[in-house]
Order: C-alpha cells, then sequence, then structure tokens
C-alpha cells in the first residue's frame, strides 16, 4: 500500500465522519424546530379557541371588557412566548388575530397594546362583522393546524385583505 492510498483512504474517512457529524447536528436542530412548531401549535389554538367562543357568543351573551382584554392578554403570552417557532409565513398571526378581535369587540380588544383601553365599551354586537372576524379566526386556527402536517405552508391572508374580500361595499367601491 502507497503513501498516497494511505492517505486518500484517511481523508475519505474523515471527510464521511464530517458529513456524518454535519448531518447528525442537523438534523437534531431540525427535530428541535418540529418539536418547537408543535408546542406553539398546542398553545396557541386554546387561546385562539377562546378568543373565537368569545366573538361567537357575544350575540347571545356580551362579554364583559374585561373578559375579552383578558383573553387578548392570554393569546398575546402565547404568541410572545412561541411566535420564534412559527413558520415565516405564519409571521403575521397575532397582528391579523388582534385586527380581527379587535374588528368585532373595538378597543377594549387592544388592551394588550394599551392598557387603558382595558376599561373601554365593547362594540355593539352587529351578526355581518360577528361572521367576518369568527370565520377568520376559524381560518387562521385551520391554517396553524395544517402547519403541522403540509409540506410548504403557505402565507396566512392578513386580516384586512380578508374584510376586503367579505365586504360588499369594499367590493362595490373598487
Amino acid at each position: 500500500m502507497t503513501w498516497a492510498e494511505v492517505a486518500w483512504g484517511l481523508l475519505t474517512m474523515a471527510l464521511s465522519w464530517i458529513g456524518a457529524w454535519t448531518l447528525a447536528k442537523s438534523s437534531g436542530r431540525a427535530k428541535r424546530a418540529s418539536d418547537a412548531h408543535v408546542q406553539a401549535v398546542d398553545r396557541l389554538l386554546p387561546a385562539m379557541a377562546q378568543l373565537r367562543a368569545l366573538v361567537h357568543e357575544s350575540t347571545a351573551t356580551p362579554p364583559t371588557p374585561n373578559a375579552v382584554s383578558l383573553a387578548v392578554y392570554a393569546f398575546e403570552e402565547v404568541c410572545m412566548q412561541h411566535a420564534a417557532a412559527l413558520p415565516r409565513e405564519l409571521s403575521s398571526l397575532q397582528r391579523d388575530v388582534r385586527a380581527a378581535i379587535g374588528n368585532y369587540f373595538g378597543s377594549s380588544a387592544l388592551a394588550a397594546i394599551d392598557a387603558e383601553m382595558r376599561g373601554y365599551p365593547l362594540s355593539k354586537p352587529d351578526p355581518y362583522w360577528q361572521d367576518i372576524s369568527a370565520t377568520y379566526l376559524e381560518y387562521a386556527m385551520r391554517h396553524l393546524q395544517q402547519s403541522l402536517v403540509t409540506a410548504k405552508v403557505t402565507k396566512l391572508v392578513h386580516f384586512a385583505q380578508w374584510r376586503r374580500e367579505e365586504d360588499p361595499h369594499h367590493r362595490t367601491q373598487n
């Protein structure tokens, strides 16, 4: 066996070891990211379901401004803890859910941004806007669930765009 053959064998072995180590490291990182994504969805869905329930039940039993503020706080807290684990295509989730809730309930839903809004009265329930906000929340929840099982996550439609597409007044003007 020549010196060149020995060197070639050692080089091949070293490159194989480096490749295996790199692959194992990236697999571990991908597993941690996947586990964090699953945990984020597991924590976000109940908070979003609570918001959706408030919207859904509001025409039968109007919630208090405090109940809306507390539900929004809970959602915002979960978002702050887990937003980094979501795919980039879902990066607007917190802002868009906040917009959907604020669109229907009014300024007390924005108490997580400005604490002085906590005591503001809720907007008068309107079945039309209730439906738009509730269906957006359902869409966002479904999109979040699908992000766990689809290979490529599609970008979340922003609430402002959703609202424009649902608003017949906006469609007649454009």
